[in-house]
């Protein structure tokens, strides 16, 4: 990780709102069994802090405005909790408007760490939750998540100003019709600023594939499938019409203007709290446009994608329900709370 050139950003679109992209880490010490980080497990790495800061110092090229906001892809930028930290107050020095980042929920449990994310211009994070079924994460080994912990956590958060996307996938293996009965309104108390929907993929090397082909429930090969839009494989507990309809319910409900607009106005009062003029107004206008082009996107991308292909998708399950397509090979129970 070390000896790394610093980007040109100058060569970035121009079209692009924050060309200043860039990682301060690779890998994660967790071993979620879905993730594409455990086909060859690699330990949690982190660059030179100071050649972090000279990359998003490195921006002379740039605009004046696409200099102010920039955004961490790492898998886990908390992954190296002593490390997260010493960045962050170093990143706090500079002079952005807004920053976002990417990391596990377990983070959250620690408040200097949520303070320093403030303090180090903060403005979104995008978080894993994945599920609001606990016997669902433990079955993909995510056991750093806890659900009764997701409302506090987030508000953690809220307070401080920093907007909060989420992942959430459907069709793990503990999932269950009831549980997709009750997941709108609790993705709601939960509170997240918007949801980014996944159908769960078997992505090949991962453990959570081998499970699945090896039980003979993987029934579409098609890589172009596996984008989180298309069902690829036979869950255990919901059928493609339970895991379609979950989608289209989740979609409907927290998409839907009201909702929207109820947010973006939570948003309002949470952004005006911080910073001090202009830059208080210039920093909540980012992040207006950012909720907004998300929450759009989102919607429209399951009107266009996904239910274009729901219909076929369902067809094709069913079409592979005959006993003989399933190896019914019992497995392990999920481990307990008490285990992890």
């Amino acid at each position: 990780m070390d000896h790394i050139p610093p980007p040109r950003y100058d060569l970035a679109e121009p079209e692009f709102m924050t060309p200043i992209v860039t990682e301060a880490t690779r890998g994660c010490p967790f071993r979620c069994t879905y993730c594409a980080l455990n086909i060859r497990p690699t330990a949690h790495r982190c660059r030179p802090i100071e050649d972090v800061i000279r990359d998003l110092t490195a921006v002379d090229r740039l605009p004046f405005h696409k200099r102010k906001t920039a955004m961490f892809y790492d898998n886990n930028f908390a992954g190296d909790m002593g490390y997260a930290k010493e960045l962050l107050r170093e990143i706090a020095r500079l002079d952005y408007w807004a920053i976002g980042f990417q990391f596990t929920f377990n983070c959250l449990k620690d408040d200097e760490f949520v303070d320093l994310l403030q303090q180090a211009h903060g403005a979104m994070a995008f978080i894993g939750l994945e599920s609001l079924n606990q016997p669902s994460l433990y079955a993909v080994q995510k056991r750093q998540n806890k659900v009764h912990e997701y409302q506090q956590m987030f508000r953690k958060l809220k307070q401080r100003g920093i907007v909060t996307f989420t992942g959430m996938m459907l069709a793990l293996e503990e999932d269950t019709p009831e549980y997709y009965r009750t997941l709108p309104e609790r993705i709601e108390d939960v509170d997240p600023s918007a949801v980014l929907l996944s159908i769960s993929i078997p992505i090949p090397g991962t453990p959570f594939a081998r499970e699945v082909e090896a039980e003979g429930r993987i029934f579409d090969q098609d890589l172009s499938h596996y984008e989180g839009d298309h069902l690829v494989f036979l869950p255990h507990n919901v059928s493609a019409d339970d895991v379609f309809d979950a989608y289209d319910r989740i979609n409907r409900v927290f998409y839907s203007w009201p909702k929207i607009l109820q947010r973006g106005w939570r948003l309002v009062w949470s952004y005006l709290r911080w910073g001090k003029g202009a830059a208080r107004l210039v920093r909540w206008a980012l992040i207006a446009l950012i909720f907004l082009k998300v929450s759009l996107f989102e919607r429209d991308h399951a009107r266009q994608k996904v239910y274009a292909v729901s219909r076929k998708n369902r067809a094709e399950v069913k079409a592979r329900l005959a006993p003989s397509t399933v190896n019914a090979r019992p497995r392990a129970a999920p481990a307990s709370p008490t285990q992890s």
